[in-house]
């Protein structure tokens, strides 16, 4: 008896050590600024005063009234009431309970396919992918109504039950909070299909009844019909690049991810175990087995799905191993899995409840300084705008891509940045007269817009922290313009920025800075970054960058020494080893650019700038002879 007392207190314990893990990437500040929980707050608020939300563009100033299916009303209406009863801090706390819940179903789903070790070591790498979507959004709700569902499906798999009457209601919930909603049908019919292959009618008769009522509920909800098949059209061509509908294979090119080199790592170890067990497979594994694995691969935004199911179906797999076979193989995955967390960089995480430190301070300024009119924004902080400033202001657009005709990114709002012509006639259409932009704008043709409104006299920069600038017209506030922070000031207009004791405050004046064209000091204060934290991936990158761009033989190799030392750091993706071949290449150091794109291929054999540089430097080679080989 006390042997089981302890045996339970044991596993009470680790589970206990996995929710605190689990609880270590969710309790985290919200970032406001990129973050679209300020719309949905906002959407909650509004909601019951006027129902055009539910059905139009709204908030916008270039599109408000065109056609939108608010799919996710439910879900601000609840973070409202949230936000109401205890701010932001509880809105992170209700976000930690709903994902802690979620996970200790998935948890339960998978001891019940597994033993207690197999399922405890399987959770640590699972909750690293599960931590890539961690933010408070509606989604957090589609992830429990998944797993609820699976739950009971597969209760009733083992013994026809009424339970399954639970989740026609679900759906109805379901159907009003989040565009996932079409997984509930989803996994019914699936389920529905495996019992007449099966040739259980009982269990067929009573799941065609659940379904049933599901189509039934399905069009409640306020866009009705159209609402309900709204999952088959939401996808179309946006013309504009969402991140999270891009595969994570790319999204790993370009940034340091540990959830992302994770998720590839077990990509690979639950097909090899779903090979393992492929016998044994029916058609739900097999089917929602290859329906994760192709829609993670497809989207970033797929893994947290990812993560949920494949868990308790690797768990089963593995369960027809040996306990030896189970040891050699959870062993070998361990091997890359370490890899890659002692290469991985520290992650900067802003730990706690609220919101971002200092990030109200772009709305507070907009506030005091009595800035009105109509405002041009980048993508990423229309949520922000909404929640501060609306209705007085309105964004000319947000993150939300669907809520926006595709001609007017492809038309408009990526043409207006990247053409000067087409800018100031969109100013003259839209009586422009504040720019207010996330500072961690990231797109080619933002980063290039925001360098010509620095050398612009019409604008002014105003303000500018870690999270947001905002300019100004001359004509429209000409004493707020004569503030502006210049090429000439800049030292001493961002020195509250240089400063601070906060890293990523110093690093963001250090980018601004760049970008005014004070290269002086930017790699002053990325060097002064660097004596403090020698291992600072962006202050290494950066000042490799800004070296990068000289002609100069001794900067150039100052250069691939940071390159190099960012690599060492962790920052190893390809895009780090194709700058730093192409600065060897302008060293005459033709061997080292050649393997650094190698070593660019061999983290991705598909990537196309890699295969590019190294494509036409075996055609030099081969003509020039540039590293006294035949150029193989």
């Amino acid at each position: 008896m006390q042997k089981e007392i302890k045996i339970q207190v044991t596993r009470l314990s680790i589970i206990a050590l996995l929710l605190l893990f689990y609880a270590s990437f969710l309790y985290t500040k919200i970032d406001f600024i990129t973050d679209d929980l300020g719309r949905h707050i906002t959407n909650g608020r509004i909601v019951l005063e006027d129902r055009g939300v539910l059905f139009t563009n709204f908030y916008s100033s270039s599109n408000y009234d065109f056609r939108f299916i608010n799919h996710h009303w439910l879900s601000g209406t609840i973070f409202y009431v949230l936000y109401l009863a205890g701010g932001f801090k509880l809105i992170v706390l209700f976000k930690i309970v709903i994902m802690s819940i979620t996970f200790l179903i998935v948890f339960n789903l998978s001891l019940r396919r597994s033993s207690f070790f197999v399922v405890s070591a399987l959770s640590v790498p699972f909750i690293i992918i599960l931590s890539q979507r961690s933010d408070a959004r509606p989604e957090m709700f589609s992830y429990l109504f998944i797993v609820l569902f699976l739950y009971i499906l597969f209760d009733f798999e083992k013994g026809v039950s009424k339970k399954i009457f639970v989740l026609p209601p679900l759906q109805l919930l379901w159907v009003n909070i989040h565009i996932f909603f079409f997984m509930g049908p989803f996994l019914l019919l699936l389920f529905f299909i495996h019992s007449l292959i099966r040739k259980k009618r009982e269990s067929a008769v009573m799941l065609l009844k659940a379904g049933g009522l599901m189509a039934v509920v399905l069009p409640i909800n306020p866009n009705f019909i159209e609402g309900a098949l709204h999952p088959l059209n939401i996808l179309g061509e946006y013309g504009y690049e969402v991140i999270e509908n891009v595969s994570p294979f790319i999204v790993n090119n370009h940034i340091v991810s540990i959830s992302i080199k994770t998720y590839i790592i077990m990509l690979l170890f639950f097909i090899i175990s779903f090979l393992f067990a492929l016998r044994r497979q029916n058609f739900v594994t097999t089917t929602l087995s290859l329906f994760v694995v192709l829609s993670s691969i497809l989207m970033l935004r797929n893994l947290a799905l990812f993560a949920l199911i494949a868990l308790p179906f690797m768990c089963e797999n593995l369960s027809l191993l040996t306990p030896r076979k189970k040891i050699v193989f959870l062993s070998i995955m361990l091997l890359p899995l370490i890899f890659v967390f002692q290469k991985s960089p520290t992650i900067v995480r802003e730990s706690g409840a609220g919101i971002k430190d200092q990030s109200p301070g772009a709305a507070r300024f907009f506030e005091e300084n009595k800035i009105s009119g109509n405002v041009f924004n980048n993508y990423d902080i229309g949520g922000y705008i909404i929640f501060n400033h609306f209705p007085g202001v309105r964004p000319f657009v947000d993150n939300r891509p669907e809520a926006y005709p595709s001609y007017f990114f492809k038309d408009t709002y990526i043409p207006m940045q990247r053409d000067d012509m087409k800018w100031r006639a969109m100013v003259e259409k839209f009586d422009f007269t504040s720019i207010y932009f996330s500072s961690g704008e990231n797109t080619d043709f933002g980063r290039g817009f925001i360098k010509r409104r620095l050398n612009d006299n019409d604008w002014g920069l105003v303000y500018a922290d870690r999270f947001a600038m905002i300019f100004v017209r001359r004509d429209a506030y000409p004493e707020l313009f004569e503030r502006r922070i210049t090429v000439a000031n800049a030292e001493d207009t961002l020195s509250r920025l240089l400063k601070s004791s906060d890293m990523q405050d110093v690093l963001a004046a250090a980018e601004l800075s760049e970008r005014l064209g004070r290269a002086d000091i930017a790699v002053k204060t990325y060097e002064h970054i660097l004596s403090v934290e020698p291992d600072n991936v962006r202050a290494l990158f950066s000042l490799a960058s800004v070296f990068s761009t000289t002609r100069s033989r001794g900067l150039l190799e100052k250069s691939a020494e940071y390159y190099s030392k960012a690599i060492s750091s962790g920052y190893d993706i390809p895009m780090i080893f194709n700058l730093m071949g192409k600065v060897y290449f302008d060293l005459n150091e033709y061997e080292k650019a050649k393997n650094a794109w190698l070593s660019a291929l061999m983290r991705n054999p598909f990537d196309s700038t890699a295969g590019n540089y190294y494509k036409q430097f075996k055609k030099l080679d081969r003509k020039h002879n540039l590293t006294g080989s035949r150029g193989d």
